[in-house]
Order: C-alpha cells, then structure tokens, then sequence
C-alpha cells in the first residue's frame, strides 16, 4: 500500500469511524433516560387553606379556595406559583411521582406570635391515572407547631387554545 493511501484510510478512520462510534455508543446509553413526567401548567387547587389564616404565622398562606397553582417546569426542577405572593426557591424537585418544594413568601408579614420568616412544605404526589390529572398532597407552614399541614388536591387545568393554532 502506498503511503498516501494508507494516509488516507488513517484519516479516514479518524475523522468518519470514530465519531460514528461516538454517535452509535451515545444513542445506546441514551435508550436507558426517561423524561421526567411533566407537571408544567395550570392546576386548580382545591383545599381549604383559608384554616390557615386563623393560626399564628398561618396568615401567610391563606389563600382563596379557587386559588391556581401555576407550576413552570425544567426537567426535573420546577418552580411554583401560589396565590398570596408565594414562589419556590430553586429547589422544587420531582422524584418519580412525587414533587417537593420549599416555598416562601415575597413579603413576610411580621406578626405576633411569629418572631421569624416561616416557609411552606408543599408535598404532592402525581396521579395520573385521572382524567385530567390531579395532584394529592399537603401544604404546611414550617417551625409552627400550631400549624397542622393542609391536605389538598389541585386538578390540571386544560391549557388555552391559542388563536391560530392547528
């Protein structure tokens, strides 16, 4: 073999062969990742988080009972919107079924008995076995002892049909 062609097929293999191997081993592995069930949208939230409002530091969440829970989404993290000025901190995380998340208030109202900011344990698990899907879980106002965690069940709203849209 000449040595122009045997520099050839070295380069050849170089540049095509092994970024072939590369692409072939990455969809292999690739087979095994499952997406995170998505949560992204608008959900009806149905409890009575009003009992909130007649507990010490439990005024920060209260919340009308046609309240709506806006859930964004980024792969496993997500961030939530609450009635009352409530919003995640970067750590709202979904494990399989179920989402965690801390939230806290925009405005901490400082009243007496509370002499610190309290946060807000939401923790729900995703049925999807319901038609539209619903979200079971409980809300509960964190270092208040007096403050026993709400249960709630919050039914995902049909998103708009934007105008135009096949």
């Amino acid at each position: 073999m000449q040595r122009k062609s045997r520099n050839f097929v070295i380069a050849y293999i170089l540049l095509v062969g092994l970024p072939i191997a590369a692409l072939l081993l990455t969809l292999e592995h690739g087979r095994k990742l499952a997406a995170p069930i998505s949560v992204d949208g608008n959900w009806l939230l149905q409890g009575d988080l009003a009992n909130f409002s007649g507990l010490p530091c439990g005024s920060t969440i209260a919340a009308p009972e046609d309240a709506v829970l806006n859930i964004s989404q980024s792969g496993k993290n997500f961030e939530v919107n609450l009635p009352n000025g409530f919003r995640t901190e970067t750590f709202g995380v979904i494990e399989g079924k179920l989402l965690k998340a801390t939230l806290t208030p925009a405005i901490q109202p400082h009243a007496t008995p509370c002499t610190k900011d309290h946060s807000v344990t939401l923790t729900a698990n995703l049925n999807l076995d319901t038609r539209p899907k619903t979200l079971e879980g409980t809300i509960g106002v964190n270092d208040c002892p007096e403050c026993t965690p709400v249960n709630f069940v919050a039914v995902r709203q049909a998103p708009a049909v934007k105008k135009g849209a096949h």
